[in-house]
Formats: C-alpha cells, structure tokens, sequence
C-alpha cells in the first residue's frame, strides 16, 4: 500500500507517465526501495541504541523476542515484533559482532571555552533581565 503511495507521488514530482517501471523512478528521484529504507533505519535505530550501552532503556527490547520468533513463523501473515526482527536484520548484515562506540553526551565545556560570540550573546541576554 505504502509502495503504491510512493510510486504515484514519484510519478507526480517527476512528471512521469503512467507506465514508467517503478524502479526507473526510484532511481531518477535518487531514493532507496522502501523496503531497504526500512532496514536501513532499523539498523541505524539498532546502532544509536547500542551506542548508549546500558543507559538506553531501549537496549533491553532490542534484541529480545527469540523464544516468540518461533512460534510466529509457523504462523503466516504476522509481523515480528521489532526486537526479534532487529535481531534477524543484525544477524543477516553480519552486525552482532561488531563493537559499537559509546556515543554518550559529554559534559558541557566550560564557560570560557565557549566562542566569544556566545559569550556577548550571553552576557547582553543577562543585562536585560
């Protein structure tokens, strides 16, 4: 459905006619399939996760969902949950063992370290209060 929207706005924003191949304007607009745009966020989302380690919540759900994947793939037509899908992304791009780099947020610099424009910024933000 999603892939259909997609196509026809293409071919509004292109000006393409009606029975130009999809592929052709996903290539001349410059823009994945949506599919490998799912997975390319999902992997993306996956890495900023790890990337916090243990202080992001999320690291918990991400990855989980293993003992669930079993018993939904015998069943047809049901989506994973993300965390076992995530997962099976991982695994399938070669992911899983590869360390991620913390990513925390540092400490604010000092104020004098800060640029000097910011420093005047600051300072007449202070004289008017």
């Amino acid at each position: 459905m999603v892939d259909a929207i997609q196509h026809k706005a293409l071919r509004i924003a292109l000006r393409a006619l009606n029975c130009t191949p999809c592929a052709l304007l996903e290539e001349e607009a410059g823009m994945l399939p949506l599919d490998l745009r799912r997975k390319q966020q999902s992997l993306n989302f996956w890495a900023r996760a790890k990337s916090w380690h243990g202080s992001n919540p999320v690291n918990k759900l991400v990855g989980t969902g293993t003992f669930i994947k079993g018993k939904i793939l015998k069943r047809k037509h049901v989506a994973l949950p993300f965390g076992a899908s995530i997962r099976t992304l991982v695994e399938d791009a070669g992911l899983n063992k590869v360390p991620v780099a913390d990513l925390r947020p540092s400490k604010t610099p000092p104020p004098e370290r800060l640029d000097p424009l910011m420093m005047t910024y600051h300072s007449l933000i202070k004289n008017k209060n």
